[in-house]
Formats: C-alpha cells, sequence, structure tokens
C-alpha cells in the first residue's frame, strides 16, 4: 500500500514539475497549426533565398527585400524550437522509467524557488515571443483601421481585416522568365511581406470587386488604439525592441566596464586612480541630460538610444569589477601563482576571470532591468524609438491623451513591461543568492 501511495506521489510530482514543458509545447503546436502558411514561406524563403541569390546576384530585388529579416529570424526560431521539442518527447519517452526511478534523488539536488522558476518561464516567453513576433502576432503592428469605426475599441470587440496582396517588385515583366526554385521564392516572399492590411466594423464593411482582397473577421484581444492599430500586435512587437535594445546595451555597457575596471583593478596606482576619477566624472554628469544632447547633435535613432544606455550604464560594472579584482589581488592562491612564476596573463585568464565572471553575470542581469526601464522612459519622452515603430514606452506616451477614456492602450504595455523587469529582477536576485551559498 506504502509503495503505491509513494508511486502515486511520484508520478504527481513529475507532472507537476513536466507540466510547463508540456503547456509550451501545446502553445507551439497551437501556434504552428493557426500560423502554418507563415512559418512554411518563411522556412522556404530563409532557405532558398541564400542559394538563388548566389546564382542571381545581378539582380536581387525580385527575391530580397529587408523587411525580410524578422521572418527568417523566426523562422529559425521555430526550427530551433521544433527540433528541442522533438527531442525532449525522444529523451522523455527513452528515458521515463529510469527518470522515474532516479526522481527521488534528483528532486533535492534539482529543485528550485517556485518564484524563480516562474519568472525564468516568463523570461522564456518574452525572449520567445520577441523572436517569433511575425508569427505570433495576430496584425501588422503598423496597420491602421477606419478612425470612424475602429478607433479606441475595448478589449475583445471585433472588427473586419481587409487584406490585399500586392506585388513584391515592380517590374513584373521580369517575373514571368524565373525557374521552378525561383517561383517557389517569390512566392513564398509575396506572402510574407507583400500585403496591405486595414480595419474596419462589419456594419461599415463596403463591398469590392478587387480580387486582391480577403476579408477576415478578426477579435483584438486588447483592443485598438487612437488611430485603429491592434493594441496586442503593438504589444508584440514592442518586445522585441525592448528586449533587443535592452541587450544590445547590457553587453555594450558590460564590455566597457569590464575594460575599465579589469585595467584599474590590474594596473594600479596611476592607472587606477586616474581611470576612477573618470568614472567618477562620467557619474556627475546627468544621464537624461547627456540624452538630449546626443539627441541634438546626432539626431535620433535606435542606435543612437542603443549607445547612449550603454554610455550611461558601463559605470557601477567598472566599479564592482574593479572591487572584486583588488580582492582577488591578494588571496593566497593569486600570490602563490605568481610565486610559482606565471604570467600576469595566464593568472589573469585562468584565476581572476573565472571567479569575476559570476559577480559580471549577475551585474549583467541587473543591468538589464534597469536598461529597458531606461528605454521605456526615453521613448516616452520622445527620445527614444519614435512612431510608428511601436515600443512599450511610446504606446504609454501615446495613451497619456486618452487615459480616463481609454485605459487599455496604456495599461498593458505598462504590465508588460514591469513583468518583463520584475521577472528580470528575481532571476538577478536568486543568481546572486546560489553564488552566495556556493561561495
Amino acid at each position: 500500500m506504502k509503495n503505491n501511495l509513494s508511486a502515486r506521489n511520484m508520478s504527481v510530482s513529475l507532472f507537476h514539475r513536466r507540466s510547463p514543458a508540456i503547456f509550451f509545447l501545446v502553445v507551439f503546436i497551437l501556434l504552428s497549426c493557426l500560423q502554418w502558411k507563415l512559418i512554411i514561406a518563411s522556412i522556404v524563403s530563409v532557405v532558398l533565398t541564400p542559394a538563388v541569390l548566389l546564382t542571381t546576384a545581378h539582380d536581387t530585388s525580385r527575391f530580397f527585400r529587408s523587411d525580410l529579416w524578422e521572418y527568417w529570424i523566426a523562422a529559425i526560431c521555430w526550427i530551433i524550437i521544433a527540433g528541442l521539442c522533438i527531442h525532449g518527447v525522444k529523451s522523455r519517452l527513452s528515458h521515463s522509467t529510469r527518470c522515474t526511478a532516479n526522481y527521488s534523488t534528483q528532486t533535492e539536488t534539482t529543485k528550485s524557488p517556485l518564484l524563480t522558476r516562474v519568472s525564468l518561464y516568463t523570461l522564456i516567453v518574452f525572449i520567445c515571443v520577441a523572436l517569433m513576433a511575425p508569427f505570433v502576432a495576430p496584425c501588422n503592428p503598423t496597420s491602421q483601421g477606419d478612425l470612424l469605426t475602429t478607433r479606441l475599441l475595448k478589449p475583445m470587440e471585433s472588427g473586419i481585416a481587409i487584406k490585399k496582396t500586392m506585388t513584391f517588385t515592380d517590374d513584373e515583366q521580369s517575373t514571368q522568365s524565373l525557374n521552378t526554385v525561383e517561383n517557389i521564392l517569390y512566392k513564398a516572399n509575396v506572402t510574407l511581406v507583400d500585403r496591405e492590411e486595414k480595419f474596419a466594423r462589419q456594419e461599415h464593411l463596403e463591398k469590392t470587386d478587387d480580387q486582391a482582397e480577403t476579408v477576415q473577421y478578426t477579435i483584438f484581444i486588447l483592443g485598438t488604439d487612437n488611430l485603429g492599430r491592434d493594441v496586442l500586435s503593438r504589444s508584440i512587437y514592442g518586445t522585441r525592441i525592448s528586449l533587443g535594445i535592452g541587450l544590445t546595451a547590457v553587453v555594450c555597457s558590460v564590455l566597457l566596464g569590464c575594460l575599465i575596471g579589469f585595467s584599474a583593478g590590474l594596473l594600479g596606482s596611476f592607472f587606477d586612480k586616474l581611470l576612477m576619477r573618470f568614472t567618477d566624472l562620467s557619474l556627475a554628469i546627468p544621464s537624461l541630460f547627456l540624452v538630449i544632447t546626443m539627441v541634438a547633435f546626432f539626431g535620433n535613432s535606435t542606435l543612437l538610444v542603443i549607445v547612449a544606455l550603454a554610455v550611461t550604464g558601463w559605470m557601477s560594472v567598472a566599479r564592482l569589477v574593479r572591487a572584486e579584482v583588488l580582492s582577488l589581488r591578494e588571496r593566497e592562491f593569486i600570490l602563490a601563482a605568481t610565486m610559482l612564476g606565471q604570467s600576469r596573463w595566464n593568472i589573469v585568464l585562468h584565476h581572476i576571470v573565472p571567479n569575476v565572471s559570476p559577480t559580471i553575470l549577475t551585474a549583467s542581469i541587473l543591468q538589464l532591468g534597469n536598461v529597458i526601464l531606461a528605454e521605456a522612459a526615453l521613448s516616452f519622452l520622445g527620445l527614444g524609438v519614435q512612431p510608428p515603430t511601436p515600443s512599450w514606452g511610446n504606446m504609454i506616451g501615446e495613451s497619456m491623451a486618452y487615459i480616463d477614456s481609454a485605459y487599455w492602450v496604456g495599461i498593458f504595455p505598462g504590465l508588460f513591461l514591469s513583468l518583463l523587469v520584475l521577472s528580470v529582477n528575481i532571476l538577478a536576485d536568486s543568481f546572486h543568492q546560489t553564488i552566495n551559498v556556493q561561495a
């Protein structure tokens, strides 16, 4: 009886441990079924385009446009996730018995706090949504609707999406001489990027005889904004902007901070004082004033936002790395390595860098949350990503004029922003506690 009860408890525990993976697998399958046309067209495009461009390098306009990149990235991400799902299912099926037998010994060593796991799953969802935004978003984020009928629709209200297929290139005669492979690629690219989309209400739909137009019933799950654009689609594409700018700016700021921090900690003396005074001077300059100055001189662009966030975020990393390096220099194993005649570069690469890396990783994760908030603040003030490109910050800024009558325009991007930053901060705190326990 006890054995049956313990086996049942073990099965329930295994189900709860695997339930997130099952949930993600079900969502992935549903997404693949709903967007199978876009997924197949994207895979065909990413596979055939390089081969076709190599053979027709003199005329690339028929097969390549810059807005295909997002579909290629989404297709590659979909292939990777599909491969991981297949590998995971095979692994579960082939090792289910062994995993069940060893579960009791693995639980104590692999168990992590529930809040940490939820935060990790949330961050994974945001990353997947950002990478596969063209597949996840129900509408084009910049497509507008009829201002008289689709402006500021409440969440879960319905409408009509009118999609019109256009031409991939203005030179229609050049497409008549395509071979079989080129024709397949051309049709796939047309499926991806050559669509005009607008929204209307069913009672105000005008009849048309245009064969290129298709009418599709749609539900605006999070409502529409003041221009009739789908809030959910814009929020999904805003995830890509926030994470993309945040990760790029964090990488740049951490690299710069590590360079200055390592240099100050290793060189010491005059260089240490010089670099730290430069760091203090950088901290004394107001970051908002610096960003406004950069915008005034160099104009407004996404690249400028990344540079501004990187330039204003490296100082804390430099101070932290310098303090860690100075502390490690006095440790016994560093002194022993020096007495054994090891070179400075060998000591740095094999002893100092591995011991500083966990601290740098923790600081990077914390920096990511701060940078995402900073990017949203700049976009809110009109100094960051500019409309019509969707960003959580500029979406919240645009909603201020309608906050009383259309709260959903700004509240949902704000919730997504808070959820992402909260997940990142919880992961950083958990990682920091793990490092302290191991130390």
